[in-house]
């Protein structure tokens, strides 16, 4: 066990050093400048107060105190990295004060206690160099979005028809024609279209930044080497992701650590009769998620091992969260939750909940296999009008049958499926609708029960 502990609050410009004992007591502060000169000026400090062997904790080393870090590991220094969420509770027991030396010894105490948990706080310089580019490459993306929402935008304004019959406004063809794009018309419309050759223009240099940067991971990886490459699924942009994000594998002690790092370990949400069930992890490092549901997705379709690997667990009786199973519907294979089953009934006043939700999960026998019977509720919506519209305007829309017709049903019905089918003739009566898992929609009366709402995978 250390007798000294060092906990570093960093900042751009300054940073806070704190030395506590054995016993978590302040023993001296530093603020030094984030310069070579005040690392130099911080490692002489830990030297005049015999903390040599002191294990040093940096709040947030991949950030500001990256340079700090690195010149410190040079200096034979044992440095941590602390989550800023680890210091939460150890800030709280210190006051209601808040200050750069107070965070510098919550940071101090951390350590402390959790020392042998914390990870390194240099990453590899493989993982740093990574880490940089796929940045990089995130940020261009979102540029090119922006600068092409802008196109849409400007375009849209002149020639609202051409603009929607257009797509993927990234692809090299299209930039090609939108830079020769000739738009007919007086001073509003050349304005226009010497704007749209512009941003197209923009468009394709993001496009060329964007693939040097692939060429310039495939190349890192190339002459580090990449413990990625015969994992199917995981192309250059991916094996970069995960090299950047997960850098010293060192800090994990488990495959399960690594799993709820990831997010990708289900969490206990269960009590009483359901105890046992468990949810999705939706917290966790999302770069790290979305970089293995990609891979995830690419062996599910093409993968042997997967493949039997999900049709073992769905005959199981899994459904698709716990196998990632994948239903045919009509020619297609669709993801389970994105498929809304629709029971479109005549209304009536009394609804039998029962035999809706039994017809529900007898629309298509994929979704009846993977959704239990306690995914389907059945709500009753009363039409009525909209908030604000007075009653006697309401009364006026409706014909002597009690019925409301077009854009009338659009303003009075309060189920959703009245704007679905606008045409159609609805009674002023409750109206079943189903819902299959967290998607719902009510259809008018008199029409068939389908599968709505196919997301493709």
């Amino acid at each position: 066990m250390h007798t000294k502990v060092v906990g570093i609050d960093v900042h751009k410009d300054q940073h806070v050093a704190a030395i506590i004992d054995h016993a978590g007591r302040e023993l001296a502060t530093l603020a030094f400048a984030n310069t070579p000169a005040g690392f130099g000026r911080l490692t002489t400090w830990i030297d005049q107060h015999d903390a040599q062997d002191a294990r040093i904790g940096i709040e947030n080393a991949s950030s500001y105190g990256q340079a700090l870090t690195v010149a410190l590991c040079a200096a034979g220094l044992d440095c941590v990295d602390v989550p800023p969420w680890r210091t939460h509770r150890h800030r709280k027991t210190m006051g209601p004060a808040k200050s750069d030396p107070i965070d510098a010894q919550a940071i101090a105490r951390v350590v402390l206690l959790l020392g042998d948990q914390l990870a390194p706080a240099l990453q590899p310089d493989l993982a740093r160099a990574l880490g940089i580019l796929t940045t990089l490459r995130e940020q261009e993306i979102h540029d090119r979005t922006k600068t092409i929402t802008r196109l849409r935008a400007t375009w849209a304004s002149v020639d609202p028809a051409a603009e929607a019959a257009t797509k993927d406004l990234a692809h090299p063809s299209q930039i090609r024609r939108l830079r020769r794009l000739i738009v007919p018309g007086g001073l509003v419309e050349q304005t226009a279209q010497d704007a749209i050759r512009m941003l197209a223009g923009r468009i394709k240099e993001h496009n060329a930044r964007l693939e040097q940067l692939e060429t310039d991971m495939a190349a890192l990886l190339a002459e580090h080497g990449n413990p990625f490459e015969d994992l199917t699924g995981a192309a250059t942009v991916t094996s970069a992701k995960l090299i950047a994000q997960i850098g010293d594998p060192r800090r994990f002690k488990n495959a399960a650590a690594f799993a709820a790092y990831t997010g990708t370990a289900p969490i206990q949400c269960g009590s009483g009769k359901t105890n046992g069930r468990h949810r999705l992890n939706r917290a966790g490092n999302r770069q790290l998620n979305t970089a293995l549901h990609t891979i995830a997705l690419v062996q599910a379709r093409c993968h042997p091992d997967a493949r039997a690997y999900i049709e073992r667990r769905t005959a199981d009786g899994h459904d698709h969260r716990q196998s990632g199973a994948e239903v045919p519907l009509e020619g297609r294979r669709v993801d389970v939750p994105a498929v809304e089953v629709v029971l479109c009934t005549q209304a009536v006043e009394h609804v039998d909940r029962r035999r809706v939700r039994a017809a529900a999960l007898e629309l298509h026998p994929d979704v009846a296999a993977h959704t239990g019977r306690r995914d389907v509720q059945v709500f009753d919506r009363q039409a009525r009008p909209r908030e604000g519209t007075s009653s006697r305007r309401a009364s006026d829309n409706a014909d002597q049958t009690g019925q409301y017709r077009g854009s009338s049903c659009r303003d009075h019905h309060s189920a959703r499926g009245a704007a679905n089918f606008p045409n159609e003739t609805h009674n002023c009566l409750p109206i079943p609708s189903v819902v299959c898992r967290t998607r719902s929609v009510c259809a008018g009366p008199g029409r068939i029960a389908r599968v709505v709402n196919h997301k493709s995978v």
